[in-house]
């Protein structure tokens, strides 16, 4: 996904009520497709699917030269490929077109309190806490590599001038928090995401695992995802 909002495609939109958009055939997305596919059939990248026992083996024996990953990559690099401490480094995404300074955002969380939570108020407070606080905030960005929510933690110098050993001694925090002002923020999304990717790793997955030309793989999960929305009531604009 965020390949497509990198390459400038809009493919969802939802204007709260019952109307939907689905474009996930738009030229930018072939675009999208069309590279990945001519990657896979001249067996430049793996389709170990990811946040597997093989995917995490593989970053441990250094199978893999590189990993487009979020700002909160180095979480499960230094977790799981711990020998591998020194070799990486972080960079930006390459570019569609030359002169460009483009990113898309992958991934993010949510401290939720439940409903059904015996201290509900207690619990949004903490939740508040642990992402205001700046010293709160701070400790998370800096000891648990979580990228900050907060534009305050994001310009602190004990975030942006950090040296992350694992990547052999680079300020890290500072290039991501670079990358992170390239993001547009006007991706939208469906109403039933959880669907959206479900039917994406049953139709696109399927042909990036079989090392398939992408594009009719696209067009699956484009009608499947039409489909949905129409039994659900949803008007496909």
């Amino acid at each position: 996904m965020s390949y497509l909002w990198q390459s400038g495609a809009r493919p969802f939109s939802f204007d709260g009520k019952e109307t939907v958009k689905i474009d996930l055939l738009s030229e930018q997305a072939k675009q999208v497709a069309q590279f990945w596919s001519d990657l896979l059939a001249k067996d430049l990248v793996s389709v170990d699917v990811d946040f597997t026992d093989t995917w995490y083996q593989g970053l441990s024996n250094g199978k893999y030269a590189t990993w487009p990953a979020a700002a909160w990559g180095p979480v499960f690099l230094q977790g799981t490929a711990k020998k591998t401490s020194g070799k990486w480094r972080a960079t930006e995404l390459p570019q569609w077109d030359a002169g460009q300074n483009v990113s898309g955002n992958w991934g993010g969380s949510t401290d939720a309190v439940l409903k059904s939570s015996p201290n509900p108020i207690a619990a949004t407070q903490l939740a508040l806490f642990i992402n205001t606080d700046k010293e709160s905030a701070l400790r998370l960005a800096t000891e648990q590599f979580l990228f900050p929510a907060s534009n305050e933690i994001l310009e602190d110098p004990k975030f942006l001038e950090q040296e992350a050993p694992f990547y052999g001694g680079q300020k890290v925090n500072a290039k991501f928090a670079e990358i992170s002002k390239t993001v547009t923020p006007d991706f939208g999304w469906l109403p039933f995401t959880d669907f959206l990717y479900n039917a994406c790793n049953e139709t696109l997955g399927k042909a990036i695992a079989n090392k398939a030309d992408l594009l009719p793989g696209l067009q699956a999960w484009q009608d499947a995802t039409v489909e949905y929305a129409k039994a659900q009531g949803f008007t496909v604009a």
